[in-house]
């Protein structure tokens, strides 16, 4: 009898324990299956050879990942660049590798290279282009500024351009310049670090600028930390046309773009919900039902129209396009202040310090440049020895208070 109970007993205990497992792994796959069938692009999965009963025997969020990848990219390119749940990620990434090999475009294809093999670059001499090769990647993380941070950069003025990075987020933040920039034959607007916020300061810009018929050349930069929402932005500016409220705007000056590809933008994005939460997985972004909405081509990013790679081939290209030889060491732009920015990321918070009024009465620009990098390596540094002592006092928000545009 005592042998009978005991036997009944480790049954029993069997069959509890292995309930219980299969009821986690029967919440996971339920869970998976629920969000998956809100994604939006559950349809273009299940053209793609995708159902449901894959999910079936998954036990958590790398199973998951592991179901759905050979689904979700197909030859190196993903489906969605930004859906993403619990870390793992099925964004990738078009880069171009660049080889050392220089020349005019005839003589690179006189040696063998394609056509699309030959990138127009000018940092390295006049009608100088350099062999390259696209390569799908891996996503590769890349410095942002973060969305709530303000940094503020005064816009530097050359004898022939005026020059601009600033992450503000505000509409008419061009129409105090516009009469600096209608004097010069270039106008340079630096979007590296730029996630969001430049759309309605652009429209309203070039909108603007064409009423005051202007004559330049608008010259942006772009690389792979500019956000998705800068592509959109800058994507909808250099149209032939485009509307701002009910006015037709039909920009006739020049507009160039230097730098490298983007990373590219989500496919399905318009009124998404962010960190959507279903049981045990986060998904960002998941569910739209509808509005699907493409800027660019996904995982690939907005095209240059002159290649540059890194901030010194971006200065000499600047440099060749407007005939500004001090440029490069004009300017102070944020990558400057990138690796400080990176040092204190993880303190960004609380602790916002202003600049002294004194900065704006400095007329040099060499001087203005240590004055500002002396200033935050300081913050930087009194903020981490802070930062020791108490996880509530951290720093955001570093910024000028009101820009001056100098000549």
């Amino acid at each position: 009898m005592r042998k009978l109970l005991k036997i009944l007993f480790v049954g029993f205990s069997l069959l509890f324990l292995t309930n219980g497992v299969f009821a986690k792994e029967s919440s996971i796959a339920s869970d998976a299956k629920k969000a998956i069938k809100e994604y939006a692009g559950f349809e273009e999965l299940k053209k793609r050879g995708f159902n449901l009963k894959m999910l079936d025997k998954i036990k958590s969020p790398e199973d998951l990942y592991k179901v759905l990848k050979p689904f979700m990219i197909v030859d190196g390119k993903p489906l969605d660049n930004t859906l993403s749940f619990n870390g793992y990620k099925f964004a990738r990434h078009k880069s171009v590798v660049f080889e050392d090999i220089y020349g005019t475009k005839e003589e690179l294809l006189k040696k063998g290279f394609r056509e699309e093999q030959i990138f127009n670059y000018p940092s390295k001499g006049k009608d100088i282009f350099r062999v390259g090769n696209f390569v799908w990647e891996d996503e590769k993380p890349v410095p942002s500024l973060y969305e709530q941070s303000v940094f503020y950069n005064r816009p530097f003025v050359g004898n022939n351009l005026i020059y601009f990075f600033i992450c503000y987020f505000q509409k008419n933040y061009f129409k105090p310049y516009i009469e600096n920039i209608l004097k010069k034959d270039f106008l340079v607007i630096d979007l590296r670090l730029t996630n969001n916020g430049w759309g309605g300061q652009l429209t309203s810009l070039a909108a603007d600028l064409c009423h005051a018929n202007y004559k330049g050349k608008i010259i942006f930069i772009i690389d792979r930390t500019s956000g998705a929402d800068c592509e959109s932005d800058l994507t909808y500016v250099i149209k032939d046309s485009f509307y701002v409220g009910k006015e037709e705007i039909k920009p006739e000056f020049e507009r160039i773009i230097i730098g490298e590809n983007t990373c590219g933008t989500q496919k399905y994005v318009y009124n998404a919900k962010w960190n959507y939460q279903v049981g045990q997985l986060t998904f960002s972004p998941l569910p739209v039902k509808q509005n699907n909405w493409m800027v660019c081509e996904e995982g690939v990013g907005l095209m240059p129209n002159i290649w540059a790679y890194g901030k010194e081939d971006i200065n000499k290209t600047v440099e060749v396009i407007t005939g500004e030889t001090g440029f490069g060491k004009m300017i102070k732009d944020v990558t400057d202040y990138q690796d400080s920015l990176y040092t204190a990321s993880n303190n960004f918070w609380y602790y916002r310090p202003f600049f002294p009024e004194v900065i704006k009465n400095i007329s040099s620009n060499e001087d203005y440049n240590k004055a500002v990098t002396k200033i935050l390596k300081n913050e930087i540094l009194y903020n981490s020895l802070l930062d020791k002592n108490s996880s509530d006092l951290k720093l955001i928000n570093w910024w000028f208070e009101d820009p001056v545009c100098m000549e």
